[in-house]
């Protein structure tokens, strides 16, 4: 791998989003080239800049995560939807405890 192709890859080796073979490549030009760390220091920076600036996604409200089926904030469908979510993980929870006693 060449150096110009290392600093492309230098914001995925950042965020843990490379193959295996290609952050050992990265790391390796790392160890070989004092410039090359340099722009990681850079490339780290900018991330950290990003990651603080970043806004915060929006909480859910709170209805969605009640049990209670009669919040006026809940669309009909979606309590619904909410109430075979709710059975479908009952019955995940079921087979796993199931499938952990035969283990």
């Amino acid at each position: 791998m060449d150096i110009e192709k290392t600093r492309e890859l230098l914001p995925l080796f950042i965020t843990g989003n490379l193959s295996t073979e290609d952050v050992l490549s990265v790391s390796r030009l790392l160890a070989e080239s004092p410039s090359l760390v340099g722009e990681l220091r850079l490339t780290l920076a900018l991330h950290d800049g990003l990651m603080r600036d970043a806004p915060l996604p929006p909480r859910f409200p709170q209805a969605l995560y009640n049990e209670s089926q009669d919040s006026a904030l809940v669309p009909g469908v979606l309590a619904d939807s909410l109430k075979k979510l709710r059975q479908a993980a009952g019955i995940t929870r079921s087979a796993v405890r199931m499938a952990l006693k035969f283990i």
